[in-house]
């Protein structure tokens, strides 16, 4: 499913509280590295997940417009909504495996990448 992402030109961002090293090698590991543009860990800037700052230092360093980001999280206060309090077009709430496979499902099915938000290129 990662890769049909990419191929249809959406970048996927990873965040998590976790340091930096530690979720590369766990994505390294599970063979997913390769479809990740960013990895952004507790230790890279803004921060840790607790503040919008984080969201916002987050879309600074991919280069993207918060406005353009969608937010996919299993922590609704945190994943959610600090991600749409830093300016991010919206989020969604998912609570394990399955909803993260519908909800990519539903997104690759209905969505263009560049229609998530205005003209602007899509950032997941």
């Amino acid at each position: 499913m990662m890769k049909e992402f990419s191929s249809h030109g959406l970048k996927l961002v990873i965040a998590t509280n976790a340091p930096r090293a530690l979720a590369v090698r766990a994505l390294k590991k599970l063979g997913l590295l390769d479809y990740i543009t960013v990895v952004w860990g507790c230790d890279s800037g803004g921060g840790d997940k607790s503040s919008h700052r984080y969201f916002k230092a987050l879309a600074h360093y991919a280069g993207f417009k918060p406005r353009t980001a969608l937010a996919i999280g299993d922590r609704k206060a945190t994943d959610c909504v600090l991600a749409v309090k830093a300016g991010y077009a919206d989020a969604i709430h998912i609570r394990g495996a399955s909803d993260l496979q519908r909800v990519c499902r539903y997104i690759l099915a209905h969505k263009k990448p560049r229609n998530i938000r205005g003209n602007e290129e899509g950032v997941l």
